[in-house]
C-alpha cells in the first residue's frame, strides 16, 4: 500500500481483494473434481502455488518502478 498514493490505496486493496475471492469462491468447483480421482489428488495444490507465485510476479512487476513515498 505504501506505493499507492493515499486516495488510491481503497482502490488498490479492492482490486487485490477481487482477485483474491474470486479465486477462493471458483477454486472448489475444480478442486473437487480433482479430489474425485485419486491420480490428481496433488494438482490443485501445485496449481495453487504455481498461481500464487504468477500473482506475486504479476504485483512485483507491476510497482518495481514506483519508489515507495519516503524514498521520494
Amino acid at each position: 500500500m505504501a506505493v499507492v498514493r493515499a486516495e488510491e490505496r481503497s482502490a488498490a486493496a479492492g482490486i487485490t481483494g477481487v482477485a483474491r475471492t474470486t479465486g477462493a469462491a471458483i477454486s472448489p468447483l475444480f478442486v473437487g473434481l480433482m479430489f474425485a480421482r485419486p491420480s490428481w489428488i496433488n494438482v490443485p495444490f501445485f496449481m495453487a502455488g504455481i498461481l500464487k507465485i504468477v500473482y506475486d510476479l504479476l504485483l512485483y512487476k507491476a510497482f518495481i518502478a514506483i519508489p515507495p513515498p519516503e524514498e521520494r
